[in-house]
């Protein structure tokens, strides 16, 4: 998958029971790292709140508003990800 352009933001966001998310942001397009999986290249697609990214098929989503992120698979929210707010550097 082609990027589009440059890093604009590089964040991790802390979740509960110590797990992460990685987010490399770009203009359109988010690439995100969780503990033991593939990295994940995500386009921003339609969002009544924040920002939402997915997959082609949407069944893995990506959603930032503000400080806070969450994981959703197959339309359910990641319950292993809870509480993800960005790390304070």
């Amino acid at each position: 998958i082609q990027l589009l352009g440059p890093v604009i933001n590089d964040v991790v966001f802390l979740c509960d029971e110590g797990k992460s998310i990685h987010a490399l942001f770009y203009g359109r397009a988010v690439q995100v790292q969780l503990p033991e999986s593939p990295r994940m290249f995500l386009v921003q697609t339609i969002s009544g709140s924040g920002v939402r990214y997915a997959n082609t098929d949407e069944s893995f989503v990506f959603w930032n508003k503000g400080d806070q992120a969450l994981i959703m698979r197959d339309n359910q929210m990641d319950l292993s990800f809870k509480n993800c707010t960005i790390q304070m550097r």
